[in-house]
This record gives C-alpha cells, sequence and structure tokens, in this order.
C-alpha cells in the first residue's frame, strides 16, 4: 500500500471507527494470541516499544521533525514484524494473521486506533487488533500480487484478492468467478462496493476498504 498511509493520518473518522466498534465482537473463533501463556497472575514482560503508551506512539509518530518521525516509523515497523512472525507461528491455519502485505499498513492501523485509546500499551492495541483482523487472515502460503489503479501501487497476496472477489460476489458487485487477479473488473466492482460505503470510489484496494470489506 501507500508508504504515506499513515505519515499523513488525520484523526480517525466515523467510518474508520467502525472497524475498532468490531474489536468487541467481531471474531469468528478463538485467537490463540490473546490466551498465550503468562505468570501464574497473568502478567508477562513486554519488550521494546511495545511497552509504550498510545500516546508516546501517536506522539513520536506525528512529530514535526521528520528525521525522528521516519526513524520512529522504522522502529515500530521492526517491532510489529518480529511480533507478527511470533504470532504467525504460534497460530493454526495461519500463514499470515493480517491480510496486508506491506507492515506500514499494520502501523496505520495501529496508529488509528492509539488516536482514541489513553495510558493502553501499543501491545494491547496491536493484539486486539490482531484478533479483530483474524477472520481476514491468510490461511496458506500464498503469491503476492502487484495491485496498481492509476498512480497508486500496492501488493496483496492472491487468498486476500481471492477474499475480496468473493465478498464482492456476495454483493452483486463482481460478475464472473475469482482468480485472484486484479484487474479492471475488479477495481469496477470495488469502486462500487467503495461508493456504497461513502468511502473514496477510487477502486484501489487500500487499508479501509479492505477492512470494511472483509469484515463485513
Amino acid at each position: 500500500m501507500d508508504k504515506s498511509v499513515f505519515l499523513n493520518r488525520r484523526r480517525p473518522e466515523r467510518r474508520v471507527l467502525l472497524f475498532f466498534a468490531l474489536l468487541a465482537g467481531i471474531l469468528a473463533g478463538p485467537f490463540q494470541g490473546e490466551a498465550s501463556a503468562a505468570d501464574a497472575k497473568g502478567n508477562f514482560a513486554v519488550r521494546g516499544v511495545g511497552s509504550l503508551t498510545c500516546p508516546q506512539l501517536v506522539s513520536s509518530l506525528t512529530a514535526k521533525d521528520e528525521q525522528a518521525k521516519r526513524e520512529s516509523i522504522l522502529l515500530y515497523i521492526s517491532w510489529i514484524d518480529g511480533y507478527l512472525s511470533h504470532v504467525n507461528r504460534g497460530e493454526s491455519a495461519t500463514f499470515d494473521i493480517v491480510p496486508f502485505v506491506q507492515t506500514q499498513d499494520m502501523l496505520a492501523v495501529v496508529l488509528t486506533q492509539c488516536q482514541t485509546r489513553q495510558d493502553v500499551l501499543v501491545e494491547t492495541v496491536l493484539l486486539q487488533t490482531l484478533g479483530a483482523l483474524a477472520p481476514a487472515r491468510v490461511h496458506t502460503d500464498s503469491p503476492v500480487v502487484a495491485v496498481r489503479v492509476g498512480k497508486r501501487e500496492g501488493n496483496l497476496r492472491k487468498e486476500t484478492i481471492l477474499a475480496i472477489q468473493n465478498k464482492l460476489i456476495e454483493r452483486n458487485l463482481f460478475k464472473g468467478s475469482a482468480k485472484g487477479e486484479f484487474n479492471d473488473a475488479s477495481r469496477k466492482a470495488l469502486a462500487a462496493f467503495q461508493k456504497s460505503v461513502k468511502l473514496d470510489g477510487t477502486g484501489f484496494p487500500d487499508v479501509d476498504t479492505i477492512i470494511r470489506l472483509l469484515l463485513s
């Protein structure tokens, strides 16, 4: 997805907040990551930037100092990469727990949620977000497919594109069968969906669109 997806993130709009309302009850099945081992009292040590609070994350990722902001972005992305890798190893029937290929997209989601959370650890927010995204996980090793719409470009796994197309078929927006190729028909169908839920009808599978479609 776009590298600028979180660099210029505005305050969360209602359409984005709708996703976070799903955190409490959208899970289609148990998310093993939320029941991981800890000590007898349920406590465990949180390492790295995950031990920081949401206000600290928001402050560092929206800093006016561009160099400091870039360094913070790389630091959080590195930490999230390690966290996701651990979850992927432990979750059954899971190749990737999230539908996004680029980790900056995951960071964008965490940043958006953290803007409405106080005194909550980054690790807690990430875990809750993964729980909400679990139904849209990639189940098996799936090739990465380049996606281009106009000047926008990104990457998605073929399984995710298939899921997008199947959801569009369910809504009678996509004609034909799902093949995992993001073609012009896919773009037009996705643009129609975006307009139906009051998103910008670009036809590009951005973070907000993927969340709204795959978790609907």
